[in-house]
């Protein structure tokens, strides 16, 4: 991996977890959404299983079914690489810029970096 690479994925972490950390909790959230599974190579690879809920600030987020391995238990929409739904007892991909267009604008700041 380049300089240029890494030093790119280091300021949009940060971007990443400075919008994850002014989030407000989500106690209010609805935890019956969507069964989805994401990549979502910010955190680790491989895929992750998790439901699609909105923060109380009207962000999609996936709670994670297990944590990841740096410890992640919920994933900003922003930061996923692929995404798909479990439908008919399979998987369909949803394009994730799709979705991120309809964020409100607090939502899709690190995307922009």
């Amino acid at each position: 991996m380049s300089r240029t690479s890494t030093w790119i994925r280091v300021l949009w972490m940060a971007s990443v977890l400075a919008v994850a950390f002014t989030l407000p909790a989500r106690a209010d959230a609805p935890s019956g959404g969507p069964t989805v599974r994401i990549q979502a190579f910010a955190i680790e690879s491989g895929w992750h299983e998790g439901k699609l809920v909105k923060a109380a600030n009207g962000c999609t987020m996936i709670d994670l079914v297990s944590p990841s391995a740096d410890g992640y238990k919920s994933v900003a929409l922003v930061v996923v690489d692929w995404l798909e739904v479990r439908r008919n007892g399979g998987w369909s991909t949803l394009v994730v810029e799709r979705l991120l267009s309809k964020e409100p604008a607090v939502c899709r700041e690190a995307a922009a970096g």
